[in-house]
């Protein structure tokens, strides 16, 4: 039996992957089928949102 991967993404601020401050995910689900994980993606905090603009500006 094959093991199914997905992809988790991080939040890419100033030309690289970084971590969210908060430390939590959010699952992303297939919704034709919400048994299929396709992916995971960081929940950002406002530091995380400042982190960005400031590195855009």
């Amino acid at each position: 039996m094959a093991v199914k991967t997905f992809d988790e993404f991080s939040n890419y601020i100033n030309g690289g992957w970084v971590p969210s401050s908060t430390k939590e995910g959010v699952t992303n689900r297939n919704p034709a089928d919400l048994n299929d994980i396709v992916g995971s993606v960081q929940k950002s905090s406002a530091e995380d949102l400042e982190q960005a603009v400031t590195a855009a500006s």
